[in-house]
């Protein structure tokens, strides 16, 4: 359920996430402008997706191989399956922490990539506004009226080329990493300000401060959006409102607010309390497994003949058995373990029938345990042929021994029947079938070998 909900959200991703400390920003990573600053939050936060994805990806694959851990062990031979032993409960703590992590890392992650979401459709529209200008001018005919074709110009308000189609210099910037997120610069705030202009020319080259507008002359408005802050001043319109642009109005627009800087802090405190670690981890890697708390005391059990204590081995001991198993320093794991998992022979459903197929044909968690189903139910039905057997012999036996007794011989578990003058079993209902131990049982086609005992590695893989 969890792998679902978060893969409908997410997108891309690779990297383990690292724990950092605070560390001086380096100012080559800062942004100046809307475009630039929406490439490189999108850079970073795929950077995060797609260390979620990855990790999510892993832990697929390494339930999988649990679960195939597993069913080898309980399908296999017992040279096998005493080598697995320690190899699944290593595989099921490295799975377990995983899920933990990925349970904690989900929601911070999420809503960071939310409120990235956010932020990079703002960045889109202050880069849109940004980009807001044209004109109006109006220019009045000879009878100084100013019909709508002396509107000369009424492109105010409309932007140009909106899309953040250059990078203005951000390729020179360097690219975001994980191992450079520690030092990524704070967000601009990126503010803009409303610039509203004035251009009057009386008649010829007059101002319009005390002459009328008339023929020969023109009203210009301007409107467009800087980042720069203005400053309205109208001080020198009386003489000179036709020599130049006359800033009348500004007002500050504040489109971003905190969004940038609460992502900022939400990547922050997910490099440094969102720890997927052990999500990069592969149990199929011997290095990993024997890495794990539980993985040298159940080698000590499983690998070295009548070891019983509570406690690993001693080293020397437990590195022998060891190397007989995975090779020195686990280089045979592969072909000793791995390889010979994935060659087990397992029964199957298909075309309506029953067949064996190797491991390895199962790339689905749900094959493995359906496999796993048909090999206790063949371990079930074959208990049950033995149960039978037991009782046959046991029946059998009762039957010779009291046979042979007469008279008041007849006594204990036979009874006497007068009529007839025989001794023959008391009827009690079956006997109780004998317990039996280091049986080995194999299917007809001796293609995998059913044992008695790992029975409960089934339940180390939840």
């Amino acid at each position: 359920m969890l792998q679902s909900n978060v893969q409908f959200s997410l997108m891309l991703l690779a990297l383990p996430l690292a724990h950092v400390i605070a560390q001086d920003e380096d100012t080559t990573t800062q942004c100046t402008e809307a475009c630039g600053c929406k490439r490189r939050l999108a850079a970073r936060i795929r950077l995060y997706t797609e260390q979620f994805k990855a990790a999510m990806e892993q832990q697929k694959r390494n339930e999988l191989a649990a679960a195939k851990y597993t069913l080898a062990a309980v399908a296999g031979y017992m040279a096998l399956r005493r080598s697995l032993i320690p190899v699944i409960t290593a595989a099921s703590t490295i799975n377990s922490q995983c899920r933990s992590e990925l349970a904690a890392a989900t929601q911070p992650t999420l809503a960071a990539i939310l409120a990235a979401g956010e932020t990079l459709g703002i960045y889109d529209g202050v880069n849109l506004i940004s980009k807001v200008g044209g004109c109006f001018k109006a220019a009045p005919d000879g009878s100084n009226n100013l019909p709508a074709n002396q509107l000369t110009e009424t492109s105010i308000g409309q932007p140009a080329a909106s899309e953040c189609r250059t990078t203005n210099g951000w390729e020179q910037a360097k690219q975001p990493s994980m191992a450079s997120e520690d030092k990524e610069a704070g967000p601009e705030m990126l503010k803009l300000h409303s610039k509203l202009t004035a251009k009057c020319t009386a008649t010829g080259v007059n101002t319009c401060h005390n002459n009328q507008l008339g023929s020969g002359g023109s009203l210009e408005i301007k409107l467009t959006y800087e980042a720069t802050k203005q400053t309205a001043n109208t001080a020198s319109w009386t003489t000179n409102s036709h020599d130049r642009e006359h800033v009348i109005a500004t007002a500050e627009i504040d489109l971003l607010k905190d969004n940038a800087s609460n992502v900022n802090e939400m990547l922050k405190k997910l490099r440094a309390t969102a720890g997927i670690q052990n999500c990069g981890k592969d149990v199929t890697a011997y290095a990993e497994l024997t890495r794990q708390i539980n993985c040298k005391l159940y080698a000590s059990k499983a690998l070295i003949s009548g070891y019983a204590a509570e406690k690993e081995a001693e080293t020397a001991t437990l590195n022998v058995a060891a190397t007989a198993a995975y090779g020195p320093c686990g280089k045979d794991f592969s072909a000793n373990i791995w390889d010979k998992v994935q060659e087990t022979l397992v029964p199957v459903k298909e075309n309506e029938h029953e067949t064996l197929k190797p491991i390895s044909t199962l790339s689905r968690k749900a094959h493995v345990y359906e496999a796993l189903a048909r090999v206790l139910l063949k371990k079930q039905k074959n208990e049950q042929e033995d149960q039978q057997k037991v009782s046959k012999n046991f029946d059998a036996t009762k039957d010779k021994e009291c046979n042979g007794k007469k008279g008041d011989e007849c006594t204990g578990e036979c009874e006497w029947d007068k009529e007839k003058k025989t001794c023959t079993p008391k009827k009690k209902g079956e006997a109780k079938n004998k317990e039996k131990t280091g049986t080995t049982n194999k299917t007809g086609s001796n293609s995998f070998v059913i044992n008695k005992a790992p029975l409960l590695l089934v339940f180390f893989l939840l």
